[in-house]
């Protein structure tokens, strides 16, 4: 991509020593976290404190910066702080083998956001997956969580005459009918369950898929994208502020929204 004369300008309006610090800080993360007396990971504060130095809506709109390592760590760092003002507790970010092993388990994939926000930190506070707990209890909640939007939709064809028009005329037996959710359901992707009942599609394989808030069918936005979301969740930003022109098409669910 050439870079442009917008591009030019936000670059120079970094200034070296900042680029300098900010870089110092990457280095230093690994190093200079502390834990509170529970031992969940706290994020410096001078990561925090460095992020409002910048115009972070101008950066992540310039693909040869927010494809940088240390702005994509930022960021993260950045909503943990957020979300523990609000009161939500981190544990240790997944490993690389954690992450492996639970996509294998539960046979999905995190979108890219999704798994270095998880990878950066784990919230463990009551509502959000606890993906690190590997206890049979905690993988049948898990399993069924994964499996709670096809449920609804399928509660609400038998109960409540459900009928989604791209899937053609609606067979007038029941049976058939679930059989035909069912398979077209497989078709669409699959949504990987963040906190109580939002979710977020595993496809496209890409960052700012949509976070929808899933009940049987009564199905909204909550979010254009994972961190719009978290800040609308949990009071930093209003629901009104969801920009819904920018929200990505994602087959079947863009269409079933309420």
């Amino acid at each position: 991509m050439a870079p442009t004369a917008y591009t030019i300008f936000t670059l120079r309006a970094i200034r070296p020593s900042v680029r300098q610090k900010l870089e110092e800080d990457r280095r230093s993360i690994g190093s200079s976290r502390e834990a509170d007396s529970a031992g969940h990971i706290l994020p410096p504060n001078r990561i925090a404190s460095a992020l409002r130095g910048l115009r972070w809506k101008d950066v992540e709109n310039i693909r040869t910066l927010c494809d940088m390592p240390q702005f994509k760590e930022y960021r993260n760092l950045h909503i943990i702080e957020q979300l523990k003002s609000r009161s939500v507790f981190f544990d240790k970010g997944l490993t690389d083998n954690e992450i492996e092993n639970i996509q294998k388990r539960f046979e999905i994939q995190f979108p890219p956001d999704l798994l270095e926000f998880l990878s950066t930190a784990l919230p463990i506070s009551n509502g959000f997956i606890n993906w690190r707990n590997s206890s049979i209890e905690n993988i049948n909640v898990i399993k069924d969580k994964l499996k709670l939007p096809l449920e609804g939709i399928l509660f609400d064809i038998e109960h409540n005459s459900f009928w989604f028009e791209g899937w053609g005329s609606k067979p007038n037996n029941l049976l058939e009918s679930l059989e035909i959710c069912k398979e077209k359901m497989n078709q669409a992707p699959q949504l990987i369950p963040i906190y109580f009942h939002r979710f977020i599609p595993q496809n496209p394989f890409e960052r700012n898929n949509p976070i929808f808030s899933v009940h049987q069918t009564d199905i909204i936005y909550y979010g254009e994208n994972l961190f719009n979301y978290l800040e609308i969740e949990f009071g930093i930003k209003g629901y009104k502020d969801i920009d819904f022109e920018s929200i990505k098409t994602i087959p079947f669910w863009t269409d079933i929204v309420g």
